[in-house]
């Protein structure tokens, strides 16, 4: 079972999805809400992470998600922008906690060194 400040930290994203939206109507709904979902998703299941982090995370995968579903969606290669949203915000908090955290420990991150071994294939 969730913690009770995830539960509220979800129903609070998800409000300020909808009211950022009726702020401003030019903003797409299922977007906001999908990049909010995506970050939220690896902000609620990374550990050992401090409350500021795991907000800093969700801030930056939160508007990191809704630009790259904007660029998805531009590049024709979906057709809905909320899952697309969702997968640019886990895509955006995973890529970037992983390249801060090769920075400051030296250490590459797995998810990278699997990349790199698998265009070492592809041009051997």
């Amino acid at each position: 079972m969730a913690e009770p400040s995830t539960g509220a930290l979800a129903v609070t994203g998800v409000l300020a999805s909808v009211g950022l939206g009726a702020a401003f109507p030019e903003l797409d709904l299922a977007t906001l809400v999908g990049s909010f979902g995506g970050s939220f998703f690896y902000v609620v299941f990374a550990r050992d992470m401090s409350t500021w982090r795991r907000i800093g995370y969700l801030l930056t995968g939160w508007i990191g998600g809704y630009f790259g579903a904007a660029e998805v969606m531009g590049r024709a290669w979906t057709q809905t922008a909320g899952f697309s949203a969702f997968v640019c915000g886990v895509l955006c908090v995973v890529t970037f906690s992983g390249l801060l955290e090769w920075m400051q420990t030296g250490r590459m991150p797995t998810w990278l060194q699997w990349v790199f071994r698998l265009r070492a294939r592809k041009e051997g």
